[in-house]
């Protein structure tokens, strides 16, 4: 086997086959097919024309694309070429196609089914995001297909849901081809359609769906939708009969992968949107025959007639959303990495806005609902920036939860460091009114409870500056989709709803606004390590010296990061920190830290600093054994050590 210029094909001197059912099939885990050449030989196909190749994937989340970069009509070029370059083609999709962006909250994914009518596309997977806007547009959308949409966990009595199939066969060439998809198992949580359709597990809908295909005389089985990277081996490893399962997912570097063979099925992920599309050729058994990555940028040239579906629907966003709609002063940054890792510029500005609509005590957004993953500012942001960023159709809610219950939502809602997450040791929220503190080394271990285990500890938390009450009730402003989502939200009442949309709603915040400059708002607090009180301090004209004993595992600290802060979330940076082998002398401005202390009340003043974490202190491992390079956050390049000031050095 060769590779050359994103190419993999099989050996001069044989085929594929043969090794992956011996040498593959008893791989944990799979192996790339571009490190199997010269690893064995089998007979060369007796027909090399029975062959076809399908070309993948979509996952376009109803955007278009950028007009100077890679986008959809650029993508159809590509689509185009690949259609003249080999002999029998299919266009494969993988679904997510009809939201979330700007383009679909505004034009409910009707914009994207007339693009993709256009590009001809031969079937597509139905995932989860296209119920976004609900089960009666989604069908809607699927009857305007000129394609069959497919899922196999999806049906009603065994039916397939309105306006779709749980699998198809098509012929290409003189091969019939079967395909089905596969999707999340947790469809309830995450998107909108009727309770009355039935939701199989992923591997009892591929089950399903390999027996009526082989009985419906496919030669060539194909899963095509979101193929995780967490869960890209399982399917192959606990059901017969897939030849190949194509799609893409979000949490892959696009095109970073070579096709990968598990268990006899080979496994393809090119990433979502437009910069790379896959072409796998595979002979009448299914098995590989060759396979390139396509890389789609600026200096492709937009197929016409994708371009002149594209500029319709643009011209007419443009004018409802394309002006100017505030300013800011700083950038603010939706990447989810940064959403889920910190309390953002961006979150807190949301969350402002919610309790701005709604009123109430606090208000909470989920990370993963702020979408784009662009950077903005500073300078002038448009409405269709704001709905690029808050693209689902979610309304707010108002409910009521005791403090307990709070607590436990915040604790259950964030992650840890290990077992690892996507983005590291994170809140995995943004949020507004309250302030909080997690340490995600101080940790519930309830084997027995899965929403308790590994959950990290949360303290200090006020609301509205005053310390929270468990058995107090408190207005929370969130969601819907948080509403339907989270167990711990069960029952809660609900005291008010908007009918407004997300966007709308903080689009019409900032428009109100005209300019803004958000800062750090000192709401959600990381502690990786507790210094506790100072063991001595020393005031010195303006200036107030505090000593703290130097936490266990710090190799070094990082001065410039050291603050004060109190529940209400002023805050001061420190003047100089210092740092000897057993002590940490952190300076501040006596009489600011004064004022802090004692206004609005007598405040709780906690001091933060970053350290360079010692590895072998928190021996975090890898599976194999070998020791995690902390932090593993890519938004954190140290850890924070917490120390608490309830001297009275005001009074010297």
């Amino acid at each position: 086997m060769t590779n050359d210029n994103n190419r993999t094909t099989e050996s001069d001197d044989g085929r594929i086959d043969g090794m992956r059912r011996r040498i593959l099939g008893a791989t944990a885990g799979g192996i790339s097919l571009a490190a199997l050449n010269g690893v064995g030989t089998v007979g060369a196909s007796e027909d090399e024309g029975e062959t076809v190749t399908l070309i993948y994937d979509t996952h376009f989340e109803g955007r278009f694309g950028d007009e100077d970069e890679a986008n959809i009509a650029r993508y159809q070029t590509k689509v185009e070429e690949l259609r003249n370059q080999y002999e029998n083609t299919l266009f494969v999709g993988g679904g997510d196609d009809l939201s979330p962006s700007v383009e679909g909250a505004l034009f409910e994914g009707e914009h994207i089914i007339e693009a993709l009518n256009e590009m001809e596309l031969d079937v597509n997977g139905i995932s989860h995001h296209d119920f976004d806007f609900g089960a009666d547009v989604a069908e809607q959308r699927f009857e305007e297909s000129d394609f069959p949409w497919v899922n196999a966990q999806l049906h009603i009595d065994g039916d397939p849901i309105p306006e779709a199939e749980r699998w198809t066969t098509i012929d290409a060439g003189g091969l019939t081809v079967g395909f089905f998809s596969a999707a999340r198992e947790d469809f309830y949580s995450v998107t909108d359609y009727p309770e009355e359709y039935d939701l199989l597990s992923k591997v009892e809908g591929a089950e399903a769906a390999v027996e009526a295909l082989t009985d419906e005389g496919a030669d060539i089985i194909i899963g095509a939708g979101r193929v995780p990277r967490g869960e890209k081996f399982n399917l192959p490893e606990q059901v017969d009969g897939i030849d190949a399962l194509l799609g893409s997912s979000g949490d892959v570097d696009p095109g970073d992968e070579d096709p990968t063979m598990v268990d006899g099925t080979i496994v393809s992920r090119v990433g979502k949107e437009f910069d790379h599309l896959g072409a796998l050729t595979v002979d009448a058994n299914g098995d590989f025959v060759e396979w390139e990555r396509v890389d789609i940028g600026s200096d492709v040239e937009p197929d016409p007639d994708v371009q002149a579906v594209v500029d319709r629907w643009m011209d007419e966003l443009d004018d409802e959303l394309g002006g100017e709609a505030f300013t800011v002063d700083r950038l603010l940054d939706t990447d989810m990495g940064v959403n889920y890792g910190r309390e953002s510029f961006m979150g807190n500005l949301i969350c402002d806005a919610f309790l701005d609509k709604m009123g109430g005590d606090v208000a909470i957004q989920n990370s993963g609902g702020i979408r784009s993953g662009e950077q903005y500012g500073p300078g002038s942001i448009t409405g269709r920036d704001i709905m690029d960023i808050l693209p689902f159709p979610n309304t707010l809610v108002k409910i009521e939860l005791t403090g307990e219950t709070l607590i436990e939502w915040l604790g259950r809602q964030a992650q840890p460091g290990f077992p690892e997450t996507n983005f590291g040791a994170e809140p995995a929220k943004q949020v507004g009114g309250v302030q909080y503190e997690y340490n995600s080394h101080e940790v519930t271990n309830d084997e027995d409870d899965w929403d308790l285990y590994y959950r990290p500890e949360i303290s200090n938390v006020y609301v509205q500056g005053e310390p929270i009450q468990e058995d107090e009730y408190y207005e929370v402003v969130t969601t819907d989709h948080l509403l339907g989502a989270r167990d711990v939200l069960e029952g809660a009442n609900v005291v008010d709803q908007t009918t407004d949309l997300l966007g709308e709603i903080v689009l019409e915040y900032l428009e109100e606004k005209g300019t803004v400059e958000p800062r750090q708002g000192n709401r959600i607090l990381r502690v990786d390590a507790e210094i506790g009180h100072p063991t001595d301090f020393e005031v010195d004209g303006q200036q107030v010296t505090f000593t703290f004993e130097r936490p266990d595992p710090a190799l070094s600290i990082y001065p410039d990061s050291f603050y004060a802060v109190t529940e209400h979330h002023d805050d001061i940076r420190a003047e100089t920190v210092t740092a000897t082998e057993d002590e940490i002398e952190v300076v501040f401005s006596s009489p600011i830290l004064t004022a802090m202390r004692t206004g609005p009340s007598d405040a709780n003043i906690r001091v933060f600093g970053g350290f360079e974490p010692d590895d072998e202190y928190y021996g975090y491992e890898d599976e194999d054994g070998t020791l995690r390079e902390l932090p593993v956050s890519g938004e954190w390049e140290y850890f924070v050590l917490k120390g608490t000031i309830d001297t009275p050095w005001n009074r010297y």
